[in-house]
């Protein structure tokens, strides 16, 4: 059924989904997080993750406008235009997506009258039956607008990772150098026109440097970020002999992003490795004189 499911989805509606599947990863950390200071959170935590992620899809899954085009926000965050990627995210950009992920960010809505809904968003839903949860769901729509971006930036780096190794595996063919040039020009627009005439070598070299330039930047992002908006993760020590099966024991806690950094500079040393043959039987071949 999963799989009739996914055959049915768009190559937009895909790209939505793999990003939420990252998202999701990371909301569900932070709540583990959450309920270990408070463990009554678990009886909630399916619930409003379920809520939260009905909403992030249907961002995603909106539209913006770029002169006389429409593309979608997944598309858009996964494309290579960084002036476009960040005008999602910043709070003044008129694509912004901001208001549309973060309830309190909203201006601030006067009280109902008559003809007006009082219940407009999934704070005001769950405060209604319990209005401690009112800052709990701040707190989870805070992380989402936190990890939306690198929730994106791991699924560019599969996809490049993904168009990378089917070329240098030679499987690159025809229909998919279509699409891929197709898929590139619609949400590029003129920023970069001339990849139509690149040759299959010069798409990997692009590729390549996107993929470094994506990792670069994740790891400055690592940098610069406060610590609180670390995600810590606790892994599970393996059980002693007299230990009851309901007792766990953590190990120490850790930054979940910093972790991610290392295996993607594992992924780039083995693909760099796959791929330096390749590029230096290219490189010889343009240095022969023609005929």
């Amino acid at each position: 059924m999963a799989v009739e499911k996914a055959k049915s989805l768009t190559p937009s509606q895909r790209n939505t989904e793999a990003i939420i599947k990252h998202l999701e990863e990371y909301i569900s950390m932070r709540f583990d997080q959450a309920i270990r200071i408070n463990p009554l959170l678990q009886s909630v935590k399916e619930d409003l993750i379920f809520h939260e992620m009905a909403n992030v899809r249907h961002c995603l899954n909106g539209d913006k406008i770029y002169g006389p085009a429409r593309h979608f926000v997944s598309d858009i965050l996964l494309c290579d235009s960084r002036k476009r990627r960040e005008g999602l995210m910043s709070s003044t950009d008129q694509t912004s997506i901001q208001v549309e992920i973060v309830s309190h960010c909203q201006d601030e809505r006067v009280e109902a009258t008559r003809g007006q809904i009082r219940f407009h968003d999934l704070k005001s839903f769950y405060a209604a039956i319990n209005p401690a949860l009112s800052d709990m769901l701040d707190l989870i729509e805070s992380w989402i607008w936190w990890d939306i971006y690198d929730s994106a930036s791991l699924v560019r780096f599969e996809q490049k990772m993904g168009v990378i190794s089917t070329i240098g595996q030679k499987r690159f063919t025809p229909e998919m150098r279509k699409g891929y040039l197709a898929m590139m020009q619609a949400v590029m627009g003129e920023e970069d026109a001339n990849i139509v005439r690149m040759s299959e070598t010069e798409i990997l070299k692009y590729e390549l440097k996107r993929l470094l330039e994506i990792r670069d930047r994740w790891s400055a992002r690592r940098k610069g970020e406060r610590g609180y908006t670390y995600i810590l993760k606790r892994d599970e020590l393996p059980a002693a002999e007299d230990q009851p099966e309901d007792e766990k024991e953590l190990g120490p806690p850790y930054n979940f992003k910093e972790r991610q950094l290392e295996q993607m500079d594992k992924s780039l040393q083995t693909l760099k490795q796959q791929l330096a043959p390749i590029l230096q039987q290219k490189q010889e071949q343009q240095k022969q004189p023609a005929g």
